[in-house]
């Protein structure tokens, strides 16, 4: 019994050895014939292969000419409108991220004056007085008070509930609201515990389609205690037309989330799935799908904003330039034909020539000389020989300057290499005799001396090591300290030096060097002009969004004339015309007015005989380069 599953299986149900000697015939018989199947394929593409080689060039330079031609043609047609969709799509979406970083910006700063605005009316009705004293809902006082309040606020408000501290609800609303109020009571403690936790800051929640809640603590202006919870129903159309403006929405569908990544303005709740689907990784959001999508959070992260655009809305367009593809490739197939027939046949011309010389030189014509009808490949094959001398002659000439070039850039490569290992052993010199004479003076005894070496010493070291144009606060007073210990040594009980610094963020960055001058002057041109004891003082201390830092002298001061020409700088931005101007407060001022313009201030104030002040004022948070 034979049974025959497909072409290539056949199983014989025979048993016994004849049986399976019968098997293996049949499998041998189907192996041969898918064998000669592909010997028969094999053989065919050579036929072709030697088809196209027994081809005159003509035919062959014609057919490559025309395949070449046409898949250059169809590769920049399908190139091109791919790159077209998807520079469109590319632009939409960097539009649509533009326009939700402004949409953002707009509707963060609404959300803020809503907040504001209804916090004002808490505080100017003074609710805060009967949540305090747990008034029930009935109160006439306190019912006065909330419809008071609720009736200043805009229509956009819906609904409000106050919840105290014992859990007693006291709701209003417009046309009949729903209460917000959280179903049981472990939820109105959780609630309570998050709102909590934001120490006075309101957040938004998700409610309906048509509304949003604004959520807060509520504290005692008084005391500061905590009192309570208000939640506030907004409209949530009210919010949504900052982007509904015909002149600032983008394509396709917005849809608004808050922090917790719940959807908050939508038109419609398969949008708001949709959202959460993007934002789960769900959903495909790049620019391969049928829609493209673009997310952007709010400067301060309370909102996120999601964009979801239908790729057929922008591509609707290239629809025209598919039918010009199209017409144009169509043309370019007639036009590449005729061109390739007529650079063909010019080729072939001086083959034949160059063939038929051949032939005559092969009957022993040596006098035959070969005058092609142009200069292409075959005409220009006796010149390029006398030519390809007088370039190897070339070539030689240029190695051997190429090899003195390389040589005199390994001599100067060993040269710098030279005078870097130099300029690294100057430092490690002075290093080595500083704490030479540091040992003698021990050995001698002179403590003094022994200090004022291992100050000067630091101080050397963080100058060659202070090589970024900008270092923390607390290393720029950390160099000036060292500088004023050796005036400190110098001067002995002549010179006090008192730091106070009240700036919790001491890695604030500022500008090197700018702090030591300043002290130069105080003590070169103040207090070295003095009979009695100096005096320095700096203080460091923030101010809103800027660090003040303060250098004060008890030195002889400066007249007002030399006080109004460092003043100028402020005005003018130069000193180059004032003659009693101090060349380190000069170079600190210019730096700053560099690198910060006019978002730092430098001023300077000074008695005669009673000493000199100067205020630095620099940004915080600058971003410097």
């Amino acid at each position: 019994m034979v049974r025959a599953a497909a072409r290539n299986e056949l199983q014989v149900a025979w048993p016994g050895k004849n049986g399976a000697q019968r098997k293996l015939n049949i499998l041998n018989r189907e192996s041969s014939y898918v064998y000669n199947e592909t010997s028969k394929e094999r053989r065919r593409g050579m036929r072709l292969a030697g088809t196209y080689m027994d081809l005159k060039i003509k035919h062959k330079l014609f057919l490559s000419f025309v395949v070449t031609i046409l898949f250059t043609v169809l590769i920049l047609s399908v190139v091109n409108y791919n790159v077209s969709a998807l520079t469109i799509k590319e632009n939409t979406l960097e539009q649509s991220k533009y326009t939700l970083n402004q949409i953002s910006v707009n509707l963060e700063n609404k959300a803020r004056y809503v907040d504001e605005k209804i916090f004002a009316q808490y505080k100017d009705q003074m609710l805060y007085k009967y949540v305090r004293e747990g008034a029930d809902a009935d109160s006439i006082s306190f019912s006065n008070a909330l419809l008071n309040f609720f009736n200043y606020l805009e229509p956009y408000v819906q609904s409000a509930l106050i919840v105290d501290q014992r859990y007693n609800e006291h709701y209003i609303s417009r046309d009949g609201q729903p209460n917000p109020k959280p179903d049981d009571r472990q939820r109105k403690s959780e609630l309570e515990g998050e709102l909590r936790e934001l120490w006075g800051a309101a957040r938004w929640a998700k409610g309906s389609k048509d509304t949003v809640y604004l959520e807060r603590a509520l504290y005692d202006i008084e005391t500061t205690k905590y009192i309570g919870y208000l939640i506030v129903g907004v409209d949530a159309q009210y919010l949504a037309d900052v982007y509904n403006q015909p002149s600032s929405r983008p394509m396709g569908d917005i849809i608004v989330l808050n922090s917790h990544k719940e959807p908050m303005l939508y038109k419609e709740d398969t949008e708001a799935g949709i959202a959460r689907q993007l934002l789960a990784g769900e959903l495909p959001s790049n620019m391969s799908g049928a829609f493209i999508s673009s997310t952007v959070p709010s400067p301060n992260n309370e909102w996120i904003l999601l964009n979801r655009i239908p790729v057929k809305d922008i591509t609707g367009n290239l629809d025209s330039l598919r039918y010009w593809s199209v017409l144009t490739f169509a043309a370019a197939v007639i036009a590449a034909s005729v061109l390739a027939l007529l650079i063909s046949s010019h080729i072939s011309g001086n083959v034949k020539l160059l063939l038929s010389s051949i032939r005559s030189v092969s009957k022993g014509d040596f006098e035959v000389r070969i005058r092609p009808r142009g200069k292409d490949e075959v005409g220009l094959l006796a010149e390029e020989f006398n030519r390809m001398s007088e370039k190897i002659r070339e070539l030689m000439e240029q190695v051997k300057e190429e090899q003195t070039l390389k040589q005199q850039a390994e001599y100067r490569m060993l040269e710098f290499q030279y005078n870097a290992l130099q300029a690294q052993m100057n430092p490690h010199f002075l290093y080595n005799t500083l704490e030479s004479i540091n040992s003698l003076a021990k050995i001698s005894g002179n403590k003094e001396i022994s200090k004022l070496v291992i100050a000067l010493g630091n101080l050397l070291r963080e100058s060659i090591r202070k090589k970024s144009k900008f270092v923390t606060l607390e290393e720029e007073l950390e160099y000036v300290k060292n500088y004023l210990s050796i005036y400190k040594i110098i001067y002995e009980d002549r010179l006090e030096v008192r730091y106070e610094c009240d700036l919790q963020e001491r890695d604030t960055t500022i500008p090197n060097f700018i702090l030591q001058p300043i002290v130069e002057n105080c003590i070169v041109h103040g207090i070295e002009k003095q009979t009695g004891n100096g005096l320095i003082h700096i203080r460091i201390y923030a101010q809103d969004a800027y660090c003040c830092i303060e250098i004060e002298d008890n030195g002889v001061g400066m007249t007002e004339d030399q006080v109004e020409a460092l003043r100028r700088l402020e005005d003018h931005g130069s000193l180059q015309h004032t003659k009693h101007t101090r060349v380190g407060i000069r170079s600190v001022a210019e730096r700053l007015m560099l690198i910060y313009g006019t978002n730092c201030r430098f001023e300077i104030q000074s008695v005669v005989q009673q000493g000199t002040t100067v205020r630095l004022t620099l940004p915080l948070h600058a971003k410097v380069s």
